[in-house]
């Protein structure tokens, strides 16, 4: 059985076509063969050598209809998006790619929240006391700390969501690999300025992907190191 595939028009096997899916989908959430086959062995109740996804991602292992509705269901796509051509691949690739991300980044101010309040509040309880200690010294000896208790006051009056948007919003005014427009940056929020992006015809300029279609100038970065994704030689008793 053959498909198009989208893979320049050439005739590509379906054991192909649903191997370089996986692949694609798997190396997108940033999972290895590895993980993949002891995944994929839990969903299944049975062990899973890594050897079988490298075999199944050349296409010289086919997938049996329950392996490829517990492979989807591990990636988190959907089962038909196994079959997708190549320009759909590579659009639903990144999606999953900047959906890891931006989990990623959540988890990160959730963190980083736990981390703050706790310390705002010793912040408070601190200059509760001081301003206590403050209005029973006849002595004046707490005068010393006028400036410390002013950079005090400024963290606790602090919005920190107005400055994350400010971070935010000075970064993407840096952002020179996509794009040489740059009215879309002219915005009071990050939020109106992604706006503007998305109404923008966006043309890549960094010089080595120049020539590149827009989806491939995206997801262009140098891929990590794959564990023993391209190594042939390995036992695989699924096989």
């Amino acid at each position: 059985m053959t498909g198009d595939g989208g893979d320049g028009g050439a005739e590509v096997g379906f054991d192909q076509l649903v191997g370089a899916n996986i692949r694609a989908y798997r190396t997108a959430i940033g999972m290895s063969q590895l993980e993949l086959a002891e995944a994929l062995g839990r969903s299944l109740g049975e062990r899973v050598h890594q050897q079988t996804i490298l075999k199944i991602e050349k296409g010289t292992r086919p997938l049996r209809f329950s392996e490829a509705r517990a492979v989807a269901k591990v990636l988190g796509v959907q089962d038909y998006m196994l079959l997708a051509g190549r320009e759909d691949r590579a659009a639903r690739g990144l999606l999953l790619q900047l959906n890891k991300d931006f989990r990623g980044h959540r988890k990160a101010l959730k963190e980083f929240a736990a981390d703050l309040a706790p310390q705002l509040v010793d912040l408070a309880l601190l200059m509760a006391a001081l301003d206590q200690e403050s209005a029973s010294d006849e002595d004046g000896r707490t005068a010393d700390l006028g400036p410390m208790k002013a950079w005090a006051e400024s963290w606790l009056l602090t919005n920190w969501g107005r400055e994350l948007n400010r971070e935010i919003m000075s970064t993407l005014r840096k952002q020179e690999f996509m794009t040489d427009l740059r009215d879309e940056f002219k915005g009071d929020s990050y939020r109106e300025v992604l706006d503007r992006v998305r109404g923008t015809e966006l043309r890549p300029i960094h010089p080595s992907i120049s020539q590149l279609a827009m989806l491939d100038a995206l997801k262009y970065r140098p891929a990590p190191p794959d564990g023993l994704d391209d190594f042939d030689d390995l036992d695989d008793p699924d096989a």
